[in-house]
């Protein structure tokens, strides 16, 4: 009778975990979801539809022209389209051109430090690395930090990051100037090829071990009554949307 119930704690503790977030009991799902759903009704499956359609127009890559941008409105039902614009191009030197929407990844393993993350960012973009923020807090600056321990100490280990992932925001030098439109540098560790022959059919994915295994290891808690095979998939889901991000 509850088996949709089931299923929301089983998926939202598997997207708990993935964002770090607190995970929920069976208890208190039910208890929220009695209050959500009757509200589900509304602008909510509209938008949730509409996104999916533009996902699929994405990994069709379809033309520009036919991207669509929606607003609505229900109380007087009202809809209206636009095409988006094109992204605009942002030159940073004579071999890297960006977009706002741009993210530079990079995967040297949980044991990446300072050092490594600067000579990377200086052998891939030949920029000079300068100061390095995590939100609006100061990780890095040259000026202050210089021949201090930060910059040989493991990044995660001195932010004390529990995530697979870490996103910085880097100032890089051009002539002893601070390039502005810089993306944002998401730092993540080595990928792993994982194959998974399920009734016979081999599913091979790129993936993060420390993150597979704990789905594994404790997929009966995060999951409750669904299968095996149904955390595998969803693990996967979670990967494509990395990915497509």
């Amino acid at each position: 009778m509850n088996g949709h119930i089931d299923f929301i704690p089983s998926q939202e503790n598997l997207r708990a975990f993935y964002f770090g977030l607190d995970e929920m009991d069976w208890i208190n799902v039910k208890l929220k979801a009695g209050r959500i759903v009757p509200a589900l009704a509304t602008t909510t499956p509209v938008v949730s539809g509409l996104q999916s359609i533009e996902l699929v127009k994405d990994l069709k890559k379809c033309k520009l022209e036919n991207m669509k941008n929606r607003f609505i409105n229900l109380a007087v039902s009202i809809v209206q389209l636009t095409e988006p614009m094109k992204d605009e191009t942002i030159k940073l030197n004579e071999e890297i051109n960006v977009t706002l929407w741009d993210r530079w990844e990079v995967r040297l393993g949980k044991e990446i430090t300072l050092k490594s993350l600067f000579q990377h960012l200086k052998q891939t973009y030949h920029l000079e690395p300068t100061n390095v923020f995590k939100q609006s807090s100061v990780i890095y600056m040259h000026d202050l930090h210089k021949g201090q321990n930060l910059f040989t100490q493991p990044i995660f280990e001195l932010l004390d990051v529990k995530t697979d992932y870490l996103d910085l925001v880097i100032n890089l030098v051009k002539d002893e100037q601070i390039l502005k439109n810089v993306p944002e540098v998401k730092v993540q560790p080595m990928m792993s090829i994982i194959c998974i022959n399920y009734q016979n059919k081999y599913m091979c994915f790129q993936t993060y071990m420390s993150s597979y295994n704990y789905y594994l290891k404790n997929y009966k808690k995060l999951m409750g009554n669904c299968c095996r095979q149904s955390i595998i998939l969803q693990y996967q889901i979670d990967i494509i949307i990395k990915i497509l991000k």
